[in-house]
């Protein structure tokens, strides 16, 4: 993830971009997971109302990036339009994706890899590994 003046953008490992951009002055609300598993949403005011629902976290490596990249955004934001987005922390994420809210609950097992599960008609489970 690239915070920059004017927009959010997500980059693979290769540095290929993956996502349309997300301008700035479209984020309304940042989304995150109180647990060690990083999950955040970036809401979005677009037309298409399409927030971006990720983990930054790899299950290996314990680094703490989200309060990092929360403060970055929530500075890019306040710095061009004056205002912060709001910022909610919680057990569980919600996001519109496909026009649609949902929550995201996590569950913790054994799992090798992180994964998006859906779950139910408005829910989702990120399983993270233990």
């Amino acid at each position: 993830i690239v915070v920059t003046e004017k927009s959010i953008v997500f980059l693979d490992e290769s540095f290929v971009l993956t996502k349309q951009p997300l301008p700035l002055e479209d984020v309304t609300e940042i989304s995150v997971s109180s647990g060690h598993d990083q999950c955040m949403v970036i809401c979005s005011s677009s037309g298409r109302r399409r927030d971006w629902l990720f983990s930054l976290q790899q299950p290996d490596v314990r680094d703490d990036f989200i309060g990092e990249i929360t403060s970055i955004i929530c500075q890019g934001v306040t710095r061009k339009f004056g205002v912060c987005p709001l910022v909610t922390i919680d057990q569980q994420v919600k996001a519109n994706i496909g026009g649609e809210d949902i929550i995201v609950d996590i569950d913790y097992q054994f799992k090798a890899q992180p994964e998006f599960k859906k779950t139910g008609s408005h829910s989702l489970t990120l399983l993270w590994p233990a």
